[in-house]
């Protein structure tokens, strides 16, 4: 299974949470983020931080964010304005880029993506879970 992590997971990585750290070194293969989750990572960064950050993000796979991607974001967010419910433009475009990659986005924040088509796994896992 492809996976894709969302800005959550790597915060709480870089904040030193065994749980997360253990997950990550136990993946068979590397996951996927999103440019976004880069830029979203490299913005709340501490100075004293960036050699551990920059180390951290480039071991995923980044995904680009093109037109695909651009376009997929702004239909979900109207599509949801419609209903009455506002989407985070960054969280649209991490969903866009875990979907058009067709990977599960394990996430911390499940209601930040509520898009019938993406799939979603929500962190922490369940026992017996496995998304590797």
């Amino acid at each position: 299974m492809r996976l894709g992590l969302d800005t959550t997971i790597l915060i709480d990585a870089l904040r030193g949470a065994e749980d997360v750290l253990d997950f990550l070194r136990d993946l068979s293969h590397r996951p996927y983020i999103s440019a976004i989750t880069v830029h979203e990572v490299v913005v709340g960064m501490c100075p004293d931080e960036e050699e551990q950050t920059l180390e951290l993000l480039s071991w995923p796979l980044v995904v680009p964010v093109r037109a695909t991607e651009a376009e997929l974001s702004a239909r979900w967010r109207r599509e949801y304005a419609a209903r009455g419910m506002t989407l985070d433009p960054y969280d649209t475009l991490i969903a866009a880029c875990a979907y058009t990659t067709r990977a599960t986005l394990l996430t911390a924040n499940a209601r930040d993506f509520p898009m019938q088509e993406l799939q979603v796994q929500t962190w922490p896992l369940e026992r017996g879970e496995d998304s590797a």
